[in-house]
């Protein structure tokens, strides 16, 4: 049995109160991913760090300096048949066997619905990976 810490009050989230379980665990009381729309270029911010971004129209994303963005992460995709472009300051994106990329995209016509792109941010680069949801799906990733 796990040793128990004794806790005087608990914070509501989500209109729930925690309480502890037989386990002595708290479990999970919710969690919502903050998704966002975009039908233009956009810039994200650290505060946007764990968004969803889904496009309604072609939209590059263009991601914060690295340096200030250690531990932010995004998903991309889009919401219909339009491309979706990640952008990084330049060469600071390490992606498909690219350690100097600058964007990674989706743009293959027809192709693109139910894939995405994720990144994460080491402090020193930006970690991308596509995610396919169609076999045929190719990835553009510019240096």
């Amino acid at each position: 049995m796990p040793t128990v810490a004794n806790q005087s009050s608990m914070s509501i989230m989500n209109g729930i109160t925690p309480a502890l379980d037989a386990d002595g665990c708290i479990p999970a009381v919710g969690f919502k991913v903050r998704t966002q729309s975009k039908s233009a270029a956009y810039t994200c911010t650290r505060a946007d760090s764990g968004s969803y971004f889904l496009n309604t129209a072609a939209v590059t994303y263009t991601l914060p300096a690295v340096a200030d963005s250690t531990g932010c992460e995004y998903w991309f995709a889009p919401g219909a048949d339009f491309s979706c472009t990640v952008a990084a300051v330049t060469s600071t994106m390490a992606t498909f066997n690219d350690t100097t990329a600058n964007s990674i995209a989706l743009d293959q016509a027809g192709l693109m619905l139910g894939s995405m792109i994720h990144v994460v941010c080491t402090g020193t680069k930006w970690i991308a990976e596509g995610e396919v949801g169609n076999i045929l799906v190719v990835f553009t990733v510019a240096t």
